[in-house]
């Protein structure tokens, strides 16, 4: 493995743990003496509520980076000499007669093609924050003691989020241009000065549910900053013309990342779906057992993010040059690395779970340590699958990818609701019923499918 990777995984890493971590930190800030538990349960209310926001940009970046990463790694002459067809822009599914992609040649226009449709979908999910501020009251049970607060903190931590996700485009340039650290890095500073703004704050007598949001809204703003600034250093254009926007492109890149979205809105099969027959079936307590080994599990899946991070744009440069034995590298150290990662990760946390339980909760949880080895199987064998995502959707094969992310989901909701209704297997069925899911889809379909798309761009080189 190569220094330049280890040091994109460790940084991604630290990027991963550093957000786990500073919501750990704000968290003990609002919790601690038990005086602020109306704001710590708004603060999270608003923040799982705006997180639809993720889903906003419609995976415009993960597209930008993969056009971007393979458009830097083809040489010029070997553009120049391919057939050109105008509209046609899905190098990774298409081979010129030479064997190399078929690609634009003007970074510029890509990144513009990118970044205005991001700040058009930004600006309309803008108007949305500002509904949901105005209307918040409305929406949830306020308590008393937040009643005046609660909006305003609505509408900054939305602002934190949109500065965020309109930041993705010029960030997926330092990532497809060799320069992943250095964001992580960013994101990393992010975090930490968020607790450390948190923490002034509140010593200053900042009401605590203010101080979060607004010290959040100001960290986010300062990385959105910070991303388009060392974007722009690293030669991305500092104002481009919208003139420079390529309508076909523009529409290639929509449609490659409505794909992706749709693979992601399909977590709403999973937990969100889970919890609703939880809660239609069993009891309030089996909720909260469910609830507290979903949040461990979520901590854990960050870390095959980092894995996702770095291999991404190198699997996106190997793809356009047709590098069938680094793509299989990637994928089998890749799996390899995310599965040993996870277990050791998953075992630590088993092991450590009535004590780590007690000092989160000031419980240690019995029902939902029941669960726990169950749910982080399914992380297991779901994480490891993330460099299958980085090199299928790198090859282009997003509607494949999505469609597996879709049925497997719908899979897990039929299976789920079998166990939990005609079964007395209560909250482990539902359990059961994600694993098998999961299992099937990551386990056997995905690494059959990447395979079989690695042998044919084998037999594509060769020809």
């Amino acid at each position: 493995m190569s220094r330049s990777i280890k040091l994109d995984l460790v940084t991604a890493f630290a990027a991963s743990g550093t957000k786990v971590l500073a919501y750990m930190a704000i968290s003990r800030m609002l919790l601690e003496g038990g005086a602020h538990i109306a704001d710590f349960a708004m603060f999270t209310v608003i923040r799982s509520t705006l997180g639809l926001l993720n889903y906003a940009t419609l995976g415009l970046a993960p597209a930008f980076i993969r056009q971007l990463a393979g458009m830097l790694a083809v040489p010029t002459a070997a553009l120049d000499a391919a057939p050109k067809r105008p509209g046609r822009l899905d190098y990774a599914t298409e081979a010129t007669e030479q064997g190399m992609p078929m690609l634009t040649t003007d970074p510029h226009r890509l990144y513009a093609s990118a970044q205005y449709p991001a700040l058009g979908i930004g600006l309309l999910a803008l108007a949305c924050v500002c509904m949901y501020a105005l209307l918040f009251r409305h929406i949830h049970n306020v308590p008393e003691e937040v009643w005046t607060r609660a909006p305003w903190a609505a509408f900054m931590v939305g602002l934190a989020m949109l500065a965020r996700l309109v930041s993705d485009v010029p960030g997926g340039y330092l990532q497809a241009t060799h320069r992943i650290t250095l964001d992580n890095l960013l994101v990393l500073s992010a975090d930490v000065l968020w607790v450390m703004l948190t923490w002034s704050l509140l010593r200053a007598g900042s009401t605590p549910l203010i101080g979060v949001s607004l010290s959040f809204c100001i960290c986010y703003a300062l990385l959105s900053l910070s991303r388009f600034t060392a974007a722009a250093i690293a030669g991305a254009p500092v104002f481009a013309p919208i003139s420079q926007v390529d309508r076909p492109m523009a529409r290639h890149l929509l449609a490659f990342g409505v794909l992706l979205t749709l693979s992601q809105l399909s977590d709403f099969l999973y937990a969100p779906t889970d919890f609703l027959l939880i809660n239609w079936y069993l009891t309030k307590d089996h909720v909260a057992n469910y609830s507290i080994a979903v949040q461990v599990d979520a901590g854990l899946l960050l870390l095959t993010a980092a894995v996702a991070t770095v291999l991404y744009p190198r699997a996106s440069r190997a793809v356009a040059l047709r590098d069938e034995i680094t793509l299989r590298k990637y994928y089998l150290r890749g799996t390899l690395l995310t599965a040993t990662l996870l277990t050791a990760a998953a075992s630590a946390l088993i092991a450590i779970a009535p004590h780590l339980l007690r000092v989160w909760l000031g419980t240690d949880a019995p029902g939902a340590r029941a669960i726990l080895p169950l749910v982080l199987l399914h992380s297991i064998v779901g994480g490891s699958s993330a460099p299958s995502r980085a090199i299928l959707l790198a090859a282009g094969r997003a509607r494949v990818f999505a469609i597996s992310a879709v049925v497997a989901g719908v899979l897990n909701v039929i299976i789920s609701y079998v166990l939990v209704r005609y079964t007395t297997l209560g909250l482990t069925g539902v359990v059961i019923g994600t694993l098998i899911a999961v299992i099937l889809r990551c386990a056997f379909f995905l690494p059959w499918y990447t395979l079989r798309v690695l042998g044919e761009m084998r037999e594509l080189k060769q020809t």
